[in-house]
């Protein structure tokens, strides 16, 4: 998780939107959507992203040992 860990770090500093691949903890299948990741959180022993996402259209928390994949993309926010 060191990878997506650095990249969700180097995201946020930036002020950069991510494409993820998530699979959640009851779901059979990866899902993809766009993030704005707004912070990192350590809680129960484990590291969470505190993000909007596009799919969800809202704020959400996600676990960051549950990301399959992470590709930074151009678009900024504020």
């Amino acid at each position: 998780h060191g990878s997506h860990y650095r990249t969700l770090v180097a995201a946020i500093s930036a002020r950069r939107a991510l494409r993820m691949s998530y699979r959640g903890a009851l779901d059979a299948a990866a899902v993809s959507t766009k993030i704005w990741p707004y912070r990192l959180l350590w809680s129960r022993h484990s590291w969470y992203v505190i993000a909007r996402s596009s799919l969800h259209r809202g704020v959400r928390t996600f676990h960051v040992g549950r990301i399959e994949a992470l590709t930074e993309l151009p678009e900024r926010f504020k």
